[in-house]
């Protein structure tokens, strides 16, 4: 009741009782529906009972742990189980690569219940026995096909093989691909199904329009639709950041306001409607945002018309190391590389061994 629910969504009225139950669980469920909650609530509840104000970290060892494919949607899962069990004594965590090592294992020293964690810097910490994972009782794979895209599934195995057999899987995914299938029957016994959205079909509140052109007569149509149905925010996907610079330039040329810039690439997390607005508003209040390619979801911002993509997509959903990148980039850091990379995008990275990863994702999504 505090943070406003009143009726369960689908999602939750659903998962929840499997949850409780102890039962695995593969679950397919659009962002926003809810999912979140649907499965931080009933762990809560299940591991309630261990909870301790104790001090000693003996008595705090990791009992459920939350795997993300990216370190913004750690943080937001680890927010919301801040969030929901703040009247329970239980010692929650989250862990991801880009940011000093240290101040996490001293943390981890201190006992914590519930780790969310992206896979690298997981195993990163594992290498340093400074977490154990002996005593996991619940864990939660969360957005497992964007994990299945980004290349994590060997480091998924590595930690799997380091949990106890007998424990509760939770899958969760934007869909039910056949890799996705395959995937729950290595990790899960049995697992109930919850299927909120029919198979592969997008977001309700977005229409698709789709017109076979020639390409180089795109940016032409582009200009002609947006002036034809008076768009005034629009969201242009691209292959590429030259791809972006060179669309934004050509439609200045046409007299349409428009701006690039590094919001997000193919690894990184989806930009919620407050970070477009940000973007946009930061840049005079540009009606235009043309950007590279974006990970596996719709975007469903009200207003906003998507175009996209402008070239044709590439995205390196193949190429283990655009996980292996994003997920380790203090790696680059320690390099010398910009205090920023972005991961498998990172063109601007000068180390060599940032650049025999990126060479090795170029190589493999060259189909310009």
């Amino acid at each position: 009741m505090e943070q406003g629910y009143t009726v369960p969504t689908p999602i939750q009225a659903q998962a929840i009782p499997i949850v409780l139950s102890g039962r695995d669980l593969l679950g397919a469920a659009q962002t926003g529906t809810g999912k979140t909650a649907g499965f931080t609530l009933p762990l809560l509840q299940r591991l309630a009972p261990m909870a301790t104000k104790s001090f000693s970290p003996a008595l705090h060892p990791v009992r459920c742990l939350i795997l993300t494919p990216t370190r913004e949607l750690a943080i937001q899962v680890h927010e919301s189980v801040k969030t929901y069990g703040k009247h329970i004594p239980l010692r929650s965590f989250v862990v991801y690569g880009g940011v000093n090592i240290n101040p996490q294992i001293e943390e981890l020293k201190r006992g914590v219940e519930i780790l969310v964690a992206t896979p690298g810097r997981l195993l990163d910490l594992v290498g340093q026995k400074a977490v154990n994972l002996g005593k996991v009782q619940i864990l939660v794979l969360d957005e497992a096909d964007r994990m299945l895209d980004m290349g994590f599934i060997p480091d998924i195995k590595r930690i799997i093989a380091l949990l106890p057999a007998a424990r509760q899987t939770l899958l969760f995914s934007a869909t039910f691909s056949d890799e996705i299938r395959k995937l729950a029957s290595q990790f899960q016994k049995d697992p109930a199904t919850v299927e909120v959205a029919r198979r592969n079909t997008p977001a309700e509140a977005v229409t698709q329009y789709v017109y076979h052109v020639d390409a180089n007569k795109k940016r032409e149509l582009l200009s002609h639709l947006v002036r034809k149905n008076e768009w005034e925010q629009v969201l242009v996907f691209t292959k590429t950041k030259h791809g972006a610079n060179r669309l934004a330039s050509q439609l200045q040329k046409d007299r349409i306001n428009a701006a690039t810039g590094c919001l997000l690439n193919y690894t990184q997390a989806w930009p919620s409607a407050t970070e477009l607005d940000t973007f946009l508003y930061a840049r005079g209040g540009v009606p235009w945002r043309c950007t590279i390619s974006p990970p596996s979801g719709v975007l469903s911002t009200p207003g906003l018309f998507t175009v996209g993509p402008c070239y044709q997509q590439c995205i390196v959903n193949s190429c283990p190391s655009a996980g292996a990148l994003l997920d380790r980039q203090e790696q680059c850091a320690a390099a010398n590389c910009p205090a920023e990379c972005p991961g498998a995008g990172c063109q601007a990275c000068v180390a060599a061994k940032c650049q025999a990863e990126v060479a090795a994702c170029q190589s493999a999504s060259s189909c310009e």
